[in-house]
């Protein structure tokens, strides 16, 4: 059976200890016997996201009420779109709006309270490193024949970000019908039906919540013959699939996801499927 790299558990730990440091959890000493319940079975968990979605079930179940970030969400979402009409301008007047439409999605990914990001610690932009332009002509070319497009949302800030790249896919293909998944339930900083306000709703997507989808779950989902899927835990969750109407778009947050792909930690990405 596949288990985390030893230096995801490491990473999963720490973020723990996070939290038992931002909720006061030492105070409530039954709270923190689960929470070091599960840090003792980190060995089980085949994905962080298993592991993270669980740390996140035991607060609801103490806290009392499910979203413990919204705040966090709430704020990220108005800075950045505080920043979008300059950025919309910069995609607008480059050489190639798609490509600049989609390094900024990608370094909307950034935006992970997981990994510690705030907005005042990031600057989004573009990569230094030019994204693989030889997936990005077929995704581009995937978009312009297909009728409908499902993307798998990822943050809450980053989901602005995704946004602005929708209205290029829609100059692209105005007439193609585009679904965006967010979380079904509060997730770190994922973005759920809650979080979404008139900047993602004024685009007109479908927005719908979900759970955790199985291969079998996506093979039913046969209505999308064009997928993207945004941020590195949808690629580990989903990457062995092996489904080509996937196209993964995320930044490299971590050496093992580095030598998976034969990238380097930092680089903004697109892999296709399959």
């Amino acid at each position: 059976d596949r288990l985390m790299d030893k230096r995801c558990r490491i990473c999963v730990l720490r973020y723990t200890d996070k939290i038992i440091r931002e909720f006061n959890l030492e105070k409530h000493p039954g709270w923190l016997s689960e929470i070091t319940d599960l840090k003792k079975r980190v060995d089980e968990f085949e994905y962080t996201m298993d592991y993270h979605r669980e740390l996140g079930d035991i607060l609801t179940k103490h806290l009392g009420h499910e979203d413990h970030f919204k705040n966090k969400k709430r704020e990220l979402n108005r800075k950045m779109e505080d920043k979008s009409s300059v950025i919309r301008e910069t995609i607008q007047k480059s050489d190639d709006p798609f490509y600049t439409a989609v390094e900024y999605s990608i370094s909307g990914n950034l935006l992970d309270l997981a990994q510690g990001n705030d907005i005042e610690d990031i600057e989004i932009k573009g990569s230094e490193d030019e994204i693989d332009r030889k997936t990005l002509k077929r995704l581009k070319k995937e978009l312009k024949k297909r009728k409908k497009l499902l993307i798998i949302g990822d943050n809450s800030g980053e989901i602005v970000m995704d946004m602005l790249l929708v209205d290029e896919i829609k100059r692209l293909n105005p007439k193609i019908e585009i679904t965006y998944f967010v979380r079904d339930k509060p997730f770190l900083n994922d973005t759920v039906m809650n979080d979404l306000d008139d900047f993602m709703l004024s685009r007109a997507l479908d927005f719908k919540p979900y759970g955790y989808y199985s291969e079998e779950d996506f093979k039913k989902l046969d209505e999308f013959k064009l997928i993207i899927s945004k941020g590195q835990a949808n690629l580990e969750k989903f990457f062995e699939i092996s489904d080509k109407r996937f196209f993964f778009l995320f930044v490299v947050k971590c050496d093992v996801v580095g030598e998976m792909l034969d990238s380097t930690k930092g680089r903004h990405t697109i892999v296709r499927g399959g």
